[in-house]
């Protein structure tokens, strides 16, 4: 058997968790509460009827040791803000934002602006670029055959010039009739028209659905994720714009040359007749590149208009997030103004959060109780959210109790559970201390990494008879790992690691820090 005392703690539930098979001759029972001397009997009694048939029980011998349970509510506040803090800062899925704009048809290695190119299509699966440059091509093609007058020239260019213009903004009929038939009998924008509109429901649908896949990351990481993804929306629209305000312009160029053309037709001269047709040809080609700037125009407005809208949705939907983020930080404060710890106990709280506790699925839980979503708790009303509150904190309770009869057993130089002699992460310690026999000095295990020099100090001098006392200029951290040193060693290898120096008068040490590290080490004798 063992030669280390091993714990039963008592919990206010009435549970009593003891170990038979680790007992040793020295059972520590730790009570929470008013119930710990009837724990105590009931305790002796079972190990009375158990002792005819395991003999060595007999032998057992019973410590109370009442503990005060004033900062166990504390503790359960204090890991209750870590749990929030740690929800609100769950990473976004391993999903870029260059992921998102390639499913919303915005961005391509094939092309610059894809949403461009889908605009241009119709219904009809056509190209309103294509309809055009077949209508220009019929037009050049007519004025090629025809063998007018410049009076009638002028005449058949008026024609055919109101004819492109009907073409190009006739709007859709106002019918019951299908959005095919609509579209085959409207002009180039009433196709333009109803492009957008399926080309924006399914956009949308799309963003919101991308949305939705973002639920379960944390508030605060997805207002940076957010961000970069409004950042690169809010780009795309200004190259859609950019590219508008460049086709308004050389269409407006190519008007200005088409009336000034016109015009010099109308005052004819000697000069003038030797290069009708050419001038002629110059009228028709300045109209219609007009009208080839004039829809790369509309269609770069069409899509800037909607990329705004995804930016609109998006920083709506930011708006709601950075909500919650704000409901999560109150909550979060208001569980930590209730909570406190003693900081040599922060880390191993927070390691216990990490291994012991399933924050995801702890967020499930509680979110099928509260039935909504995370992402809709700010709606919550001020009863559901105090409900909300007792709940995480009755969900966080029983793992504050297991790691306070911890911590009161540390105190106690009890020995610590196995899983709080693993390596702890950075900036945190932990320390097994082992009893031994009368009359021969504490030996102590001690691992930290990156620890506080107060905290380590402070450790040894809860395992050690006397008293240490660390002056104001002690600072910095400290690297240990001892296993199975006295408490002299212990303190020797800490001052030659930590630069430290003492004095001692009778059992009270007092330590300073040395401004630079002796060639000499200082021993305790």
């Amino acid at each position: 058997m063992a030669d280390n005392p091993v714990l039963g703690v008592y919990m206010e539930s009435g549970e009593l968790q003891f170990d038979w098979e680790q007992t040793s001759q020295n059972v520590a029972l730790l009570s929470f509460g008013s119930n710990g001397e009837e724990s105590l009997s009931l305790l002796r009694r079972l190990v009375e009827d158990a002792s005819d048939s395991y003999p060595q029980l007999s032998q057992l011998r019973f410590v109370h040791i009442p503990i005060p349970v004033s900062k166990l509510e504390n503790w359960s506040h204090l890991l209750a803000a870590q749990v929030v803090d740690y929800w609100r800062d769950l990473p976004v899925e391993e999903r870029s934002v260059a992921t998102i704009t390639d499913e919303l048809g915005l961005s391509s290695a094939e092309s610059r602006n894809p949403l461009l190119d889908a605009l241009d299509k119709t219904a009809t699966g056509t190209s309103l670029t294509l309809q055009l440059a077949m209508l220009i091509e019929l037009l050049s093609e007519r004025q090629r055959q025809q063998k007018l007058t410049p009076s009638l020239w002028q005449q058949w260019l008026e024609q055919e010039a109101a004819g492109l213009a009907e073409w190009f903004s006739q709007p859709p009929p106002i019918s019951s009739g299908s959005s095919q038939s609509l579209i085959k009998a409207g002009g180039c924008l009433a196709q333009l028209h109803f492009t957008l509109l399926a080309r924006r429901s399914t956009t949308l649908h799309q963003l919101q659905g991308c949305f939705i896949q973002l639920r379960q990351a944390g508030p605060r990481s997805l207002l940076a994720y957010l961000g970069s993804l409004d950042e690169v929306l809010d780009r795309i629209r200004a190259d859609c714009e950019e590219q508008r305000q460049e086709c308004l312009r050389r269409e407006s160029s190519a008007w200005r040359a088409y009336y000034s053309l016109k015009a010099s037709l109308e005052k004819p001269n000697w000069a003038w007749f030797s290069q009708v047709h050419l001038q002629q040809e110059a009228v028709l080609r300045a109209l219609t590149t007009a009208y080839e700037f004039k829809l790369r125009a509309e269609i770069s407005t069409q899509a800037a208009q909607l990329v705004s809208e995804l930016v609109q949705q998006t920083r709506l939907y930011a708006t709601s997030i950075a909500q919650l983020d704000a409901m999560l930080a109150s909550l979060k404060d208001w569980f930590a103004e209730r909570g406190s710890v003693e900081p040599l106990f922060v880390p191993m709280l927070r390691d216990s959060l990490t291994e012991q506790v399933n924050i995801a699925q702890l967020r499930s839980e509680l979110e099928n109780w509260v039935g909504c979503a995370l992402q809709e708790w700010n709606a919550l009303d001020s009863t559901r959210s105090e409900a909300l509150r007792e709940q995480i904190l009755a969900r966080l309770r029983p793992l504050c109790l297991e790691l306070y009869a911890d911590c009161c057993r540390y105190i106690l130089n009890l020995e610590i559970p196995s899983r709080q002699d693993q390596s702890m992460t950075e900036s945190s310690a932990s320390a097994k201390l082992v009893t031994t026999p009368p009359n021969s000095e504490k030996r102590v295990s001690l691992h930290v990494r990156d620890a506080e020099i107060r905290d380590v100090l402070t450790v040894l001098s809860q395992a050690s008879e006397g008293k240490f006392i660390a002056d104001e200029s002690i600072i910095g951290t400290v690297s240990l790992s001892l296993h199975d040193f006295s408490i002299t060693e212990a303190i020797n290898a800490l001052i030659a690691a930590s630069n430290l120096t003492y004095t001692k008068s009778g059992s009270v040490y007092t330590f300073s820090q040395q401004p630079k590290i002796d060639s000499s080490t200082t021993v305790i004798p």
